[in-house]
């Protein structure tokens, strides 16, 4: 249950991002959206998602009952 909640506020934030840098930078959402994945996938922010998804990983396999 927790891990739903956590992705719900993950979206949210991102979309909340999109939304201020679109501001910001007078852009479409949809062009920042392209912006995050590639940088993502292949560019600045690649070592920082892939140390999150290792984070995530790693409090995946804790026990929920851990934490408790």
């Amino acid at each position: 249950m927790d891990n739903k909640i956590q992705n719900k506020n993950a979206k949210i934030a991102l979309k909340q991002v999109k939304f201020e840098i679109a501001a910001d930078y007078g852009m479409s959402h949809e062009d920042v959206f392209d912006i995050i994945e590639n940088a993502k996938s292949n560019g600045i922010l690649s070592n920082y998602f892939e140390k999150l998804e290792l984070k995530r990983n790693l409090e995946q396999s804790v026990s929920p009952t851990h934490f408790e």
